[in-house]
């Protein structure tokens, strides 16, 4: 889960579907990355750089009361 804004936020599968490889978070890029094999992967779960054209899983999030909930698709 990712912040994006004051109240906004982003959810993307955590592993690389290719490597298994845990994903990071790079604020600097606003970008997911993969260390195993140089992915790298926007908010939306697309593929940036690397070579694989899988994308990674997103998640529907929300805000109730000031608690954050990520949905299961």
């Amino acid at each position: 889960v990712i912040r994006t804004g004051e109240q906004t936020y982003a959810a993307v599968h955590a592993v690389a579907p290719t490597d298994g490889c845990i994903l990071r978070w790079d604020a600097t890029s606003m970008r997911v990355l993969s260390p195993c094999s140089n992915l790298v992967y926007d908010l939306r779960g697309n593929v940036v750089h690397g070579l694989t054209t899988v994308p990674l899983s997103r998640y529907p999030v929300f805000v109730r009361d000031g608690v954050v909930y990520v949905a299961r698709s």
